[in-house]
Formats: C-alpha cells, structure tokens, sequence
C-alpha cells in the first residue's frame, strides 16, 4: 500500500488524486503506520475524505 501511495506525496497526479482510497492510506500511514488506522480510514465518511482531500 505504501509503495503506491509514495508517488502522490511528490507528483499528485490525476490517477491519484482521483483514487480517494489512496489518498485515505496516504494521509494516514504517512502520519501513523498503525495498520488499525489505516483500516480504520478505509470506513471514512465522506467529510473526512474531503478533509484529507484538502492536505493535498
């Protein structure tokens, strides 16, 4: 999972930005490698992913 959210850190580009679940584990395993939250960001509503949506 890392490995393909690693490119939109750098280079966001459309296919990324478009993929909210990679965005989700981005935002999330970039600040906590929990694998409990990154799980727990996959159920995120559709304010949180606005909000993630934001950081980038």
């Amino acid at each position: 999972m890392r490995d393909l959210s690693m490119p939109s850190l750098f280079n966001p580009t459309k296919k990324y930005v478009d993929d909210i679940s990679t965005i989700r584990v981005w935002r999330y395993s970039a600040r906590d490698r929990d694998s409990r939250i990154v799980r727990a960001s996959l159920r995120a509503t559709k304010t949180q992913v606005t909000r993630c949506h934001a950081y980038l």
